[in-house]
């Protein structure tokens, strides 16, 4: 199956990103607990009967792969401390709690923001059980 390949992949790139601790603690149990919910998603799909809808799986793949497109690439090691410092003060002014600030080395000089639905997470709660905050 498809679905059970493509959960494999992201697993063994999160797996290596496991294995060199980013300095950030926050990402590194972020890595975790993305970690947790694929090897309970693919347990699920392992059962027979499945324990698991079909489209919620693929959502959840789907979603994870976007959230985890910047750590795979991430020079989080070597980040640069003023640029997070600035991003980091303003979204306490702006009230945003639990960010997560990645880096990665890319041809454009822009930067991207990118988030995630709080219902999102609350959704894997529900189904898989983890819980990422």
């Amino acid at each position: 199956m498809l679905l059970k390949s493509n959960l494999r992949l992201l697993l063994a790139q999160l797996d290596g990103l496991a294995e060199t601790p980013y300095f950030s603690s926050e990402l590194d149990n972020y890595i975790k607990k993305i970690r947790e919910v694929l090897n309970e998603l693919l347990s699920r799909l392992e059962d027979r009967p499945l324990k698991v809808d079909l489209n919620i799986a693929r959502s959840i793949t789907n979603q994870l792969w976007r959230l985890t497109q910047f750590l795979t690439g991430s020079t989080a090691k070597k980040i640069p401390y003023e640029v997070v410092f600035a991003i980091e003060k303003a979204a306490k002014d702006w009230k945003i709690d639990n960010l997560l600030i990645t880096t990665a080395i890319i041809q454009e000089a822009n930067f991207y923001f990118h988030s995630s639905n709080r219902e999102f997470f609350r959704s894997i709660e529900k189904e898989l059980g983890p819980v990422i905050n």
